[in-house]
C-alpha cells in the first residue's frame, strides 16, 4: 500500500533484479569474511617445518623423515649437509623376505678422528642430516640394542650418504 491507500504493484522484473542484487551482495560479504578469516588464521605446518634445525655444540643437524612428505622435504635439504644418515631394517620379522622398513629412535654418536664427540642424539626418523666440517669421523648407531659402526671421510665440500641396515 502507498500513502494514498492504493496497492502498489512492483513489476516482477524489478523484484527479480532486487533479489539477484541481494544474493550477489550476500555472496560478496561472505567471500570477504572467509578471506579475512583465512588471512588471520595461523599457517598450517608443512612437512618441512616439522624437522627443525637443532644444534649440538657447533654441529647443526636435522632429524626426521617419517612419512613420504617429510622424507621428501629432508631429502631436498640434504644438499646443505655434509653427512646424511639413513636408518632401515632389512626385514620386519624372522624369516620375512620383504625389503624391510625405515626405522626411527636410533641412538647416534659421531666422533672426530681424535675421538672427540661431535654429535650424540637420538634420530626421530629414518633420516639424520648433519652439518660437519671436513675430516674423518666414526659414526656409531644403536637400535634395539644392536650397534653398527661406519667410518666416514669428509673431504672439503664433499657430501656423504651412509645407510645403516639392521
Amino acid at each position: 500500500m502507498t500513502s494514498t491507500g492504493r496497492l502498489s504493484r512492483v513489476s516482477p522484473i524489478m523484484n527479480t533484479w532486487a533479489r539477484v542484487r541481494h544474493e550477489l551482495i550476500a555472496t560478496l560479504v561472505l567471500t570477504l569474511l572467509l578471506l579475512a578469516m583465512a588471512m588471520l588464521s595461523p599457517p598450517v605446518a608443512s612437512a618441512a617445518d616439522e624437522a627443525r634445525v637443532q644444534t649440538n655444540g657447533a654441529v647443526e643437524y636435522l632429524s626426521g623423515g617419517v612419512g613420504k612428505e617429510e622424507a621428501d622435504a629432508l631429502k631436498q635439504q640434504s644438499a646443505d649437509y655434509a653427512l646424511t644418515l639413513e636408518f632401515a631394517s632389512s626385514r620386519s620379522a624372522e624369516g620375512d623376505t620383504s625389503p624391510g622398513a625405515y626405522i626411527a629412535d636410533v641412538q647416534v654418536d659421531i666422533r672426530d678422528a681424535r675421538g672427540r664427540p661431535m654429535l650424540n642424539t637420538t634420530s626421530t626418523g629414518p633420516l639424520l642430516l648433519v652439518r660437519l666440517p671436513a675430516g674423518d669421523y666414526t659414526v656409531v648407531a644403536d637400535w634395539n640394542g644392536v650397534r653398527k659402526q661406519h667410518t666416514v671421510d669428509l673431504p672439503e665440500g664433499a657430501r656423504r650418504h651412509v645407510v645403516f641396515m639392521w
